[in-house]
């Protein structure tokens, strides 16, 4: 694969795609890391985690993740006190995208994001992944140390 920065959306969109694809199962882990790598640089994100749109399956630590740097790892440990439940219910919104600002993060009663805020999370946005108009999962990208723009991130992930 080439770097996101020397190609197109589309031509990283479709590179992606493949390389997913194309992924032996036993290899499919390390194959999204490498993926959700280019994702961050391209967006300028410092993390990415896809998360199941199940409380019991989120529970048994079915998350992917990746980070640009290890100290920007996700800590589960940190999340597992928070409750789950407002987050998740972010997904049965009718907004196919949501982002949430510094302030956001800090003063709103949903404990997953306070946490992000208590991280050093500045921007967290949430998509939607639907497949039949069933929701099956979400994916998050965070901006840590600093307030990035978003927007593009959150408008071509959609596609």
């Amino acid at each position: 694969m080439t770097t996101p920065s020397s190609e197109s959306f589309e031509s990283l969109l479709i590179s992606q795609s493949l390389a997913l694809s194309r992924s032996r199962p036993v290899h499919f882990e390390d194959t999204f890391s490498a993926v959700g790598k280019q994702v961050l640089d391209w967006f300028n994100l410092d993390r990415l985690t896809l998360f199941p749109n199940s409380m019991l399956v989120l529970n048994h630590d079915r998350t992917m993740t990746v980070s640009k740097t290890p100290e920007l790892t996700l800590d589960k440990a940190l999340f597992a006190s928070s409750s789950y439940s407002k987050y998740m219910d972010l997904l049965k919104s009718k907004a196919t995208w949501q982002s949430f600002d510094h302030n956001t993060l800090k003063t709103t009663d949903i404990a997953v994001l306070n946490t992000l805020y208590a991280e050093g999370g500045r921007w967290h946005g949430i998509i939607r992944l639907e497949l039949f108009r069933v929701i099956w999962r979400g994916m998050g990208g965070n901006g840590i140390y600093s307030i990035r723009k978003t927007s593009q991130w959150v408008n071509r992930s959609r596609l």
